[in-house]
C-alpha cells in the first residue's frame, strides 16, 4: 500500500485506539462500580425496613399481650365461663371501655373483642360481632394456636378496604387455665406509608411479602403482577415466593435477579424472623448501568468525530506534503542520470 493510503489510517488508528483502550477500561470500572454501590445501597435498605417493619409488630404485638394480661379480662371470661352473671354484668361496661379505648388511642387498631375458648366473641369495639363465633368471620386456626401454646400468633386477613393483620393473644387466669383471648384487628396503613416513602435512585422500589409469599405491601399502588407474560422470565421471583410459602429459604438474605414486564431486574430479599415477612428491594438493570451506557455513547460519539477529523487530517497531509514530495521525487528520478 502506497504511503499516500497509508498515512490517513496510521492517523486514524493512532488517534482512536488509546481512545478506545482507555474508554472500554473506564467503561468496565464504572459498570463494576455502579453494580457494588446499588448492590450496598439495595442491601441496606431491605435490611433498614426489615428492622423497621420488625419493630413495629414487635410493638403491636407487645402492647396486645399486655392488654391481654390485664386482671379484668380473665375475671370477665372467667365469670362467663362460670355462669356468673352479676360479675360478668358488673366488668361488662369496664372490658368494653377498654376495647374502645385501644381502638381510640391506637391509630393502627381498627377492631379489639374478648372471645372465650369456644370462639364466640363476648365484647368487641364493634358491636355488631358481639356474640357471633370467631370462626364465622375470621380465621380460626391462629386463635386455636394461640390458646394452646400461649404465644401471640397472628394472620393475615383480605377485606374490601385491604389487607390487615389479625393479631391473637392468649388470656389466663389465675390458675394458669386458657379462659379465652384477645385479638385485635392491624391495618397495614403505616407499613403501606413507610414502603412508599422509601425510594432507589429513579426507579428503584420496594415491597414486602408475607408468609405466604403474597404482596404484604408494595411501592405502587397496584399488586405486583406476577403472571408472566411470554417473554417475561420471572422464574427466580417465583422460587423465592415458592421457598416462603415452604419455609425453605437456605438464607436470611440474598441477591437474586429476575425478568418481568420485559425489564431485567436486581433485587435482594431480607427476612423478619418473627413475622416471616420477606422485605425486597428492587432496581432495573438499565439504571443500574445508565452511567456506563452514557459513557458507551460519548465514547462511540467521540470516536466518530476523531476518525472523521483524523481522515480529514490524512486527507489534507497527502494532498499538501505527500503528494508534492511525490511529484518531487518522480521530478528528480526522471532528470538524474544513473
Amino acid at each position: 500500500m502506497k504511503v499516500k493510503y497509508r498515512l490517513p489510517l496510521i492517523i486514524v488508528f493512532m488517534s482512536t485506539i488509546p481512545i478506545f483502550i482507555i474508554g472500554i477500561i473506564a467503561y468496565f470500572l464504572i459498570t463494576n462500580f455502579s453494580l457494588n454501590n446499588y448492590d450496598m445501597i439495595l442491601s441496606n435498605q431491605s435490611r433498614a425496613a426489615s428492622k423497621h417493619l420488625e419493630d413495629f409488630y414487635y410493638e403491636q404485638s407487645s402492647t396486645l399481650e399486655y392488654a391481654s394480661q390485664l386482671e379484668i379480662n380473665a375475671l370477665y371470661l372467667d365469670s362467663y365461663n362460670n355462669n356468673d352473671e352479676a360479675t360478668m354484668n358488673e366488668l361488662q361496661q369496664s372490658v368494653k371501655d377498654i376495647l374502645d379505648v385501644t381502638v381510640t388511642t391506637n391509630d393502627y387498631v381498627e377492631e379489639s373483642f374478648l372471645v372465650d375458648k369456644t370462639s364466640r366473641i363476648l365484647s368487641s369495639s364493634n358491636e355488631k360481632t358481639v356474640n357471633k363465633l370467631l370462626t364465622d368471620i375470621y380465621p380460626y386456626e391462629p386463635y386455636n394456636a394461640s390458646i394452646k401454646t400461649l404465644n401471640v400468633y397472628y394472620e393475615i386477613i383480605q377485606e374490601k378496604t385491604g389487607k390487615k393483620i389479625l393479631m391473637f393473644a392468649p388470656i389466663t387466669n389465675k390458675k394458669n387455665e386458657v379462659v379465652g383471648a384477645l385479638i385485635q384487628k392491624i391495618n397495614l396503613n403505616y407499613i403501606n406509608h413507610y414502603i412508599k416513602e422509601l425510594k432507589i435512585g429513579t426507579l428503584g422500589y420496594l415491597y414486602v411479602l408475607d408468609y405466604n409469599g403474597n404482596t404484604l405491601s408494595h411501592y405502587y399502588d397496584d399488586r405486583v403482577q406476577l403472571a408472566p407474560k411470554n417473554e417475561d422470565r420471572v422464574d427466580n421471583l417465583l422460587k423465592l415466593i415458592n421457598q416462603i410459602k415452604d419455609n425453605t429459604l437456605t438464607s436470611e438474605s440474598d441477591f437474586f435477579d429476575y425478568k418481568i414486564h420485559d425489564r431485567s431486574i436486581h433485587a435482594y430479599y431480607d427476612t423478619i424472623p418473627s413475622t416471616g415477612w420477606v422485605v425486597v428491594s428492587a432496581i432495573p438493570y438499565t439504571e443500574i448501568y445508565a452511567k456506563s451506557s452514557q459513557l458507551l455513547f460519548y465514547l462511540f460519539t467521540t470516536a466518530c468525530v476523531i476518525i472523521i477529523v483524523s481522515l480529514s487530517i490524512g486527507l489534507m497531509a497527502v494532498k499538501h506534503i505527500i503528494n508534492p514530495l511525490q511529484y518531487i521525487s518522480e521530478r528528480i528520478k526522471k532528470h538524474c542520470i544513473w
